[in-house]
């Protein structure tokens, strides 16, 4: 067999050549033909888990449109049922919890077919009856300001309608004496103050039907109320109380001495300052005044320039102090004005007491016949109140 020429064999190994060649390419072709596919399917792997969730949450909403056309179709049914003039028996339907699919059609704004597209609540007529009334949770109640007597007097609980306290009228005097000379007797003397116990007493009325479809709690809110009523009145009369029929307060015990504001109309701080110096030591005093007359004394500076008002530290349990001593926000206290008494100064707990009878009253009475078809609430407490110790206190008083 002869040999191949050598422009054959050149053919040959080109050939060969080109054809290894097309096998590498061909082969990292569908390497990465592989690869596409790979991610490609990932992909649409991912894609197809979330054509999963939204193909869940449309079949849920489609469940959701259809259990409220149903329950729309039974609401439409059961109202063409109410009789003409009778459109309260509603009532019953909202009590059977029919409306709540319907609120929430009112709500979303959101038509879900041609009929009900125009229903508005604004109208009664056109659907605004469907739609039941709401009351917002809790009551608003504007702030009662209630004096904090109580918790700084002594309060003493009282077993009778009129309860006495023993305390020291003169006391022993001792004496230099020489030898032989008669010694003078002198004997410590006792006396007692009364305090009279007043009734303070609070009556509502409350119609039946108020009390059986109201949304709230009727008949604690009248308690509620009557206690705060109570606390109020006897705040004022602690401070300001005549003792007429009701106790003397400490802004009336003439007892109680008295210290003149230094300007007229005003109160000039010096004299506020020098009128702690009336109060003998020993006692635990504090400033009495209302929220105004705490705001003028804020702006008030002593002789060399300084405010008499000065900051605490609340996290050291050090409080606010006006001239290095505390004060308590009395609201019954007088306005700064000519002839008022807009600051005591002094020991409360000390100087004046309180006496409480056994508690409170209360007394509900539905068949009243001052008030029939309604339900009255009494409600009755007893109460005393007198400064026992009046070298414990003193009064500002302002200047004509």
């Amino acid at each position: 067999m002869p040999e191949p020429k050598i422009e054959d064999q050149k053919e040959l190994l080109k050939a060969l050549r080109e054809s290894n060649e097309q096998l590498e390419l061909g082969q990292k072709t569908a390497a990465e033909h592989k690869e596409a596919s790979e991610k490609l399917n990932g992909r649409l792997d991912t894609l197809e888990s979330k054509n999963q969730e939204l193909a869940l949450e449309k079949t849920n909403a489609e469940n959701d449109s259809k259990e409220l056309k149903e329950k729309m179709s039974e609401l439409e049914t059961k109202l063409s049922r109410v009789p003409n003039g009778q459109a309260t028996d509603i009532i019953t339907i909202k009590a059977a919890g029919e409306l709540k699919a319907y609120e929430a059609f009112v709500k979303s704004n959101t038509p879900i077919c041609e009929e009900y597209k125009y229903l508005r609540t604004n109208d009664d007529g056109s659907g605004g009856v469907l739609v039941p009334l709401q009351v917002m949770e809790g009551m608003l109640k504007n702030i009662t300001e209630i004096s904090p007597i109580r918790s700084l007097a002594t309060v003493k609980r009282a077993t009778s309608n009129q309860t006495n306290q023993v305390k020291r009228g003169a006391r022993a005097v001792a004496y230099m004496t020489t030898e032989g000379q008669t010694m003078t007797e002198s004997n410590t003397k006792y006396i007692s103050d009364n305090i009279d116990l007043h009734s303070m007493t609070a009556l509502s009325s409350i119609t039946n039907q108020l009390l059986a479809y109201s949304g709230f709690n009727m008949e604690s809110e009248i308690t509620a109320d009557h206690i705060e009523a109570f606390a109020e009145l006897e705040g004022q009369l602690f401070v300001a109380g005549n003792g007429v029929g009701r106790p003397r307060g400490f802004l009336n015990d003439t007892n109680i001495a008295t210290y003149s504001s230094g300007i007229a109309n005003d109160i000039d701080p010096d004299a506020l300052i020098k009128m702690t110096g009336e109060v003998k030591k020993g006692y635990n005093p504090v400033y009495l005044l209302n929220r105004k007359t705490l705001a003028n004394l804020r702006t008030k500076k002593n002789g060399v320039g300084e405010y008499l008002f000065s900051a605490g530290n609340f996290a050291a349990g050090i409080p606010n102090q006006i001239n290095g001593y505390r004060y308590v926000e009395v609201p019954d206290m007088e306005d700064i004005g000519a002839g008022n008494r807009p600051v005591t100064f002094g020991d409360l707990r000390k100087g004046y007491h309180i006496a409480d009878g056994m508690g409170i009253i209360m007394i509900r009475n539905p068949y009243s016949e001052q008030a029939k078809g309604k339900v009255v609430f009494t409600a009755q407490r007893d109460i005393g109140g007198l400064a026992v110790l009046p070298e414990a206190l003193i009064n500002m008083v302002c200047e004509s």
